[in-house]
């Protein structure tokens, strides 16, 4: 009985026991023989795409995508799309491994924090994905980097007063109007690094971005509206008084050029080590401790999603860090359990 059992499950995984299609495809490769290659590569034909280079991938993604992004999203995508190519540019498509991948963002000593070994990683998977989506390669590949990960950074953290206070006195002052602006309207750097002198609605104290971070992917396609505190008003204020003519951003390096994610990384990082600031005061700080200290005065929720920019509440709750703002809970649980 054994014997049988186990001649009919040879059988069976062979295709001779045949099927709907008359064998099934291990029936089918059985008279073919065991060539050396997958099995998706025994039911498809060669695919002449998949001797595209890397450089060639890379190449047709930038090409036909930067219409379709922010102008911020496809630089810094392109910045780190193009230093890929140059160090795995000759590989073929069907040469391609994960670790290629994993190896290149290891090993680039610039490239310490979660937060931007997975952004680096997603512009990659963005990219071959892309050319798979447009058919520039056959689906049944799929993606060689879709098995690299990176776990994403811990969570961000409000600037504390004392550590906003060290830097505002500590940098130049060209470095303070941006430390200013983050601070009283709880925007992006990113925003505030690309926002120009047409955008700024001076009558409704407003700066309206019509190319921002979210409008590829909200559906009702909104601009982004930055609301002016008096404080930040006052300082474009100043700033358009001394304005050079041919300056078109708002906010510019001492050498007159627009601020980059880069750029303001470094100045940042440099800050900290002169002040003795801890790490994890981040220039994203400014905006949650916008964000946190406004749910402790008062604001509702979903008020401030806008102020954020935020297409959901969601996304908000994670700017908000009242659990450790000890007298805002007490305050809370006094109210809540205050007698009717």
């Amino acid at each position: 009985m054994q014997s049988a059992s186990w001649q009919r499950k040879i059988e069976y995984q062979s295709g001779s026991r045949g099927s709907r299609s008359g064998g099934g495809i291990h029936a089918l490769t059985g008279q073919l023989g065991p060539p050396p290659m997958s099995v998706a590569a025994r039911i498809f034909p060669p695919d002449p795409n998949e001797l595209r280079t890397v450089a060639e991938i890379i190449a047709l993604y930038l090409t036909h995508t930067k219409a379709q992004q922010h102008p911020r999203t496809y630089s810094d995508r392109a910045r780190v799309l193009e230093a890929f190519s140059r160090d795995h540019g000759t590989l073929t498509v069907a040469e391609c491994r994960p670790w290629h991948l994993r190896v290149w963002v290891d090993s680039n000593p610039l490239w310490r924090s979660d937060w931007t070994r997975k952004r680096v990683i997603g512009s990659v998977k963005t990219c071959f994905s892309w050319v798979i989506k447009q058919g520039f390669l056959a689906p049944h590949q799929g993606n060689p980097f879709a098995q690299v990960s990176q776990r994403a950074g811990e969570r961000g953290q409000p600037m504390k007063p004392e550590h906003f206070r060290l830097l505002l006195v500590s940098t130049s002052p060209v470095f303070r109007r941006v430390l200013i602006f983050l601070r009283f309207t709880g925007a992006r750097p990113g925003e505030m690094a690309a926002a120009k002198w047409p955008d700024v609605d001076w009558e409704r104290s407003l700066v309206i971005l019509r190319r921002h971070k979210t409008a590829t992917t909200r559906k009702d396609r909104r601009p982004r509206v930055i609301v002016l505190h008096p404080v930040a008003k006052k300082l474009l204020d100043y700033l358009r008084r001394h304005r050079r003519a041919e300056q078109d951003h708002i906010f510019v390096n001492a050498r007159g050029r627009p601020w980059h994610r880069s750029s303001l990384a470094l100045r940042m990082l440099r800050l900290r080590r002169k002040c003795g600031v801890p790490m994890e005061a981040k220039l994203h700080g400014c905006r949650h401790a916008f964000a946190s200290n406004a749910v402790v005065r008062g604001v509702d929720i979903k008020a401030l999603s806008h102020l954020l920019g935020h297409s959901q509440v969601r996304t908000t709750e994670i700017y908000v860090h009242a659990e450790n703002d000890i007298s805002y809970l007490q305050a809370a649980l006094a109210k809540a359990m205050k007698p009717t």
